[in-house]
């Protein structure tokens, strides 16, 4: 379900872009983020989970030689991870309070000066979603998708194509 409503606002966020006006795009200070998210591994009710470029092919390969992989909607899913390179996600509900704010703070002011690309407010819990979009193409770029109330983060570090997303979606609505 979680994943389902991140692809409705990436896909929400794709139609939107075509509608801002041109401003220089600032990226997300990719290791900045990697290494405040390594600096509270280890830290208690901290969850991290890393995939890097090979990890990231090896679940596309995997996918593609499994059961799974004659389903054309499970070949649409692994379609829209063509472009990315890495992934990074942290749970972190469990952690004590204190790390919990620190680790908000340091990533709140990593994102200062990342293009915010949308907000929303979803039953007193917030979602901010930063990245790039590349104009010529539709994709996006190096997507972070960070809910404090939530305490989550998740960086997709690479492109994701909405082409692929808004495909995805269309059997799933």
């Amino acid at each position: 379900m979680l994943m389902k409503r991140i692809l409705l606002l990436l896909l929400s966020l794709a139609a939107l872009s075509g509608q801002a006006p041109e401003a220089a795009a600032r990226t997300v200070p990719e290791q900045r983020l990697v290494n405040i998210v390594n600096g509270f591994r280890g830290t208690e009710g901290f969850e991290v989970v890393k995939v890097g470029r090979l990890g990231v092919w090896l679940m596309r390969s995997v996918a593609g030689m499994s059961e799974a992989g004659a389903d054309p909607e499970f070949r649409k899913a692994v379609k829209v991870m063509n472009g990315v390179r890495r992934v990074v996600v942290v749970e972190y509900e469990d952690g004590p309070e204190r790390e919990r704010r620190l680790f908000n703070d340091r990533i709140s002011s990593a994102l200062r000066n990342s293009d915010l690309l949308m907000s929303v407010n979803d039953g007193g819990s917030s979602v901010s979603i930063y990245g790039t979009t590349d104009e010529r193409t539709g994709d996006m770029r190096d997507v972070v998708i960070f809910t404090p109330d939530d305490c989550a983060l998740v960086c997709v570090f690479g492109r994701i194509s909405m082409e692929a997303v808004a495909e995805l979606l269309k059997d799933n609505m």
